[in-house]
């Protein structure tokens, strides 16, 4: 190439860089269709050449700022009133962007776990709730899903228009709140996503807030931030499970006939599925185990094609029908569902046999939850299908000593401050009215009483992030969920339920009150409107002014013992009943013993009276201490009473 050539080319090369580098940029949250927080000042930001000049307009105010040596710039509008009219954002500096039909509104950003991110399409009366959702004027923004090792600077995502159409990929509990303030209000709501399922509250809470409480965060034992996404991490996740992970040996069971219908199980054990193997079998190992069970096809399906549906799994699993392998995958990092489609041909009138091989290399093996949903079958035109959950037999093929990891490795979305730093960090300078938190669930196991404190924590770093110490927080305490006991007993979920209330310390906060709405067999109820619904009323009240609005319901103020009674006395108390009868159920009472009984209660205005002939100095109440708990203690509004623990 000619001396000519070449310096052409690198001028050409020269150019189309700097034309690339120059252009001015915005964050995905900035973008067509987005809603910005009225009466209150509002951050545009974005990329440019270092010192460029960059000039913002909206709706009469003109904004200038130079980027700085690192290409960061940012612009502060002033406070804007709300607003339905279709608006444009323009953006200068060396080229132009126009963010095209903005409205001026409401916009709170929900976050946490599965029963925020569950959609509107797998809520109550799903059909009917799309067909209704011609609201324009709600926009909704999910935060694509990722991890980061440290804070990064923008997310992935787009504002999309509430419609028939779209509502059904809408996280349900955000929907509902938000339509409820858009149809009381008539105006603009923006509806921001940023939520993982089973993850834990360490995972969402920023690197400094964990920095010294190792009794809420224990220290890893590698360094995380060498893993900056979750393709490296797992790299490294998966090479350390393979060193101590035992291996296959091979299929014995398929060999020796374990699948077919003609088999003799009478040396097999009787299990109730699903649940892990370890539990079933009373025993620690890795290896290869197999379950069976029979299940009765009537005649009008016999050729139907189904399929079987196993959730909540890690294993290998090998899956046969009438001795027939249908289905065969490996070992995943995470818990997954299995869809294992049986054709029509195999499908017989009366009896059937479903054999399922696990292949558990280390860790818990088999279904790892005891939700009956999550194991079933669905004939070919079905929606929810039948429970296959209940009665099977198992046998174990290879057995080895149970593995351990050489410390302790959570999966990507659960590493402490992961998802703050990919999926919040980036969005902190958006402006919100406030948050809607539903979270807790996965952290039963490793902070039952210390919640409150994980939970001011992360509340106080997102208000300082936000540059507002008191931006309103609000979130919802766990729903009922599995069988409850006969008798009063320990439970952690009743242990975090009662811390959450306890996070009701933090200034400008508010808690939904779910034990009444939830589902005993679905750690994901359906009833989200009202979850919704009863957020909005802490909205309405704190934030639109409506004091005299019941918000909550009642919640223990204080414990006070008179003879051989306790007395309590409540807040949002008005109109205390019985809901359902004329017998107060729920409350256990204790003495110095610490051995909780069963107590009478009766309403006295805006106290309840308890009191047990065998406690003669009551020295501890509990009310709704169980995991679903038999309590109907609710005020005028018909709201629910939070549980709880009073006294020592």
């Amino acid at each position: 190439m000619s001396k000519i050539l070449k310096f052409a080319a690198a001028a050409m090369f020269a150019v189309i860089s700097t034309v690339v580098f120059a252009d001015v940029k915005l964050p995905a949250i900035i973008s067509d269709n987005m809603v910005l927080q009225s009466d209150t000042k509002v951050k545009i930001w974005g990329k440019a050449d270092p010192g460029e000049k960059i000039k913002v307009s909206f709706s009469g105010q003109e904004k200038e700022a130079a980027a700085d040596k690192d290409g960061k710039w940012n612009v502060e509008l002033d406070s804007i009133k709300t607003s339905s009219e279709s608006k444009i954002l323009a953006v200068s500096g060396k080229n132009k962007i126009e963010v095209k039909n903005v409205l001026v509104g409401e916009v709170w950003l929900g976050s946490g776990q599965s029963n925020m991110e569950m959609i509107v399409g797998n809520s109550m009366n799903p059909e009917a709730e799309a067909k209704a959702a011609d609201y324009p004027l709600i926009r909704y923004f999910t935060v694509t899903k990722a991890i980061s090792s440290g804070p990064q600077e923008d997310v992935q995502g787009k504002w999309v228009l509430c419609s028939p159409d779209t509502v059904k990929g809408f996280s349900a509990v955000l929907y509902f709140f938000g339509r409820e303030l858009h149809k009381k209000y008539k105006l603009p709501v923006g509806l921001i996503n940023s939520s993982w399922g089973g993850t834990p509250i360490q995972a969402w809470t920023p690197k400094k807030a964990l920095e010294g409480n190792t009794d809420i965060s224990k220290p890893l034992a590698f360094d995380a931030d060498k893993y900056t996404d979750i393709k490296t991490y797992n790299e490294f996740r998966t090479k350390t499970i393979e060193s101590v992970a035992c291996k296959d040996a091979g299929n014995k069971g398929e060999a020796e006939g374990w699948a077919k219908p003609g088999t003799d199980i009478k040396d097999w054990k009787e299990v109730k599925m699903p649940q892990a193997l370890e539990k079933a079998l009373d025993k620690s190992i890795d290896g290869a185990a197999w379950i069976r069970r029979d299940i009765n096809i009537d005649p009008e399906k016999a050729g139907t094609e189904l399929t079987i549906i196993v959730d909540r799994i890690f294993d290998a699993v090998t899956v046969y029908f009438n001795g027939e392998k249908i289905s065969s995958s490996e070992r995943s990092l995470d818990t997954r569902k299995v869809n294992m489609k049986v054709p029509g041909n195999l499908v017989k009138a009366g009896r059937n046999v479903i054999a399922i091989r696990f292949f558990n290399s280390i860790g818990a093996g088999g279904a790892t939850n005891e939700d009956q949903k999550i194991m079933r079958m669905i004939f070919s035109g079905e929606k929810e299908g039948t429970t296959i959950a209940g009665k099977w037999f198992c046998r174990v093929e290879q057995e080895y000593p149970a593995g351990k990891m050489p410390f302790w490795m959570p999966r990507p979305c659960d590493l402490p401050s992961a998802l703050y730093n990919a999926m919040i960090a980036p969005i902190d300078a958006y402006a919100i009215r406030g948050t809607l938190w539903y979270q807790g669930e996965a952290n039963t196991k490793d902070l039952p009483r210390n919640y409150d404190k994980a939970m001011g924590l992360l509340i106080g770093h997102w208000r300082a992030a936000h540059a507002n110490p008191l931006m309103p927080f609000y979130f919802v305490q766990l729903a009922n969920y599995m069988p409850g006991k006969a008798e009063p007993t320990e439970n952690s979920w009743a242990d975090l339920r009662d811390s959450q209330r306890r996070t009701l310390s933090v200034p400008n906060t508010a808690m939904a009150v779910t034990i009444d709405i939830g589902d005993v067999n679905d750690i994901h109820p359906k009833n989200k409107q009202e979850v919704g619904r009863r957020l909005s009323l802490a909205a309405r009240n704190m934030c639109f002014g409506e004091k005299d609005l019941e918000y909550s319901g009642p919640m223990i103020d204080s414990m006070t013992v008179k003879g051989d009674k306790a007395v309590l006395k409540f807040t949002h108390a008005k109109g205390l009943t019985a809901k359902g009868g004329d017998r107060l159920k729920g409350f256990a009472v204790s003495g110095a013993d610490g051995k909780y009984v069963w107590a009478d209660a009766k309403i006295a205005g805006d106290m309840v009276i308890i009191s047990n002939d065998k406690v003669k100095e009551p020295v501890a109440v509990r009310y709704g201490w169980d995991s679903s708990p038999d309590c109907n203690l609710f005020n005028g509004d018909g709201l629910p009473a939070s549980p709880f623990q009073a006294g020592k």
